[in-house]
């Protein structure tokens, strides 16, 4: 048997049983309840996310306990004293004091004592702070390409946008500036032109009354005086 099976067979039975309930639960659920579609929480960018206390994970009893299993020191060790008591637990009516106490009574004759029964479990704990150290490592280099180098994109993001933010502030005051400086010459611009309006309107009417004035007088010379071939002498 191996550590696996030791130490979380009921932790696995124990998480079909609250499986099973919860399943049960939501099918009540679901009959008393009408279904309403939710949306998901979404953790906001660049704020920290907190996760509870862990939980046992079946996908880590499976690495530790392979890891463990090909651990195991050769002889009777803690190991099999765990085995032992493990199967003595189930007579029914043992109490854990006596089955400690046969299970070791029964491997001392195999050689197993106390103190390598200690000893190993020493042994065994610090092999699993070892691998506790390679996983944290590991996490630390998912850590780098899963978390770090994606909250780095995000900073450049945020930096790109308070730069935009910035040149989107300073071609405001661009364009408020070149309105004002438009509002300005517009007015300039209206008050030449109707200047030069007048101008050309004064000029038209005063170029007019001079025609005007050369067209009478000549239809007065035309109507007052003759032709000179034909005028009198002394006239």
């Amino acid at each position: 048997m191996g550590w696996k099976e030791l130490f979380f067979k009921n932790t696995e039975e124990e998480q079909k049983a609250e499986q099973t309930q919860a399943s049960q639960e939501s099918v009540t659920d679901e009959k008393e309840v009408p279904h309403t579609s939710t949306h998901p929480v979404v953790t906001p960018i660049g704020g920290a996310t907190t996760v509870g206390p862990g939980t046992v994970d079946t996908k880590y009893i499976e690495i530790l306990g392979n890891r463990l299993d090909s651990l195991n020191m050769d002889g009777e060790d803690y190991l099999e004293l765990k085995e032992a008591l493990d199967s003595l637990l189930k007579v029914a009516g043992m109490n854990e004091n006596t089955a400690y106490i046969s299970a070791f009574t029964t491997l001392k004759t195999r050689g197993l004592t106390k103190q390598r029964c200690l000893e190993s479990i020493d042994y065994y704990v610090e092999e699993l702070n070892k691998e506790q150290e390679l996983f944290r490592q590991a996490q630390s280099d998912k850590y780098d390409n899963n978390v770090a180098s994606i909250d780095d994109e995000i900073s450049d993001l945020n930096q790109q946008n308070e730069e935009a933010q910035q040149e989107i502030a300073r071609l405001t005051e661009k364009i408020q500036e070149n309105n004002i400086t438009i509002a300005e010459k517009t007015t300039v611009m209206n008050e030449n032109k109707a200047e030069l309006e007048t101008q050309q309107a004064n000029f038209d009417a005063t170029l007019s009354h001079f025609v005007t004035a050369l067209q009478a007088d000549k239809e007065k010379i035309s109507q007052y005086i003759g032709d000179e071939n034909n005028a009198p002498e002394n006239a």
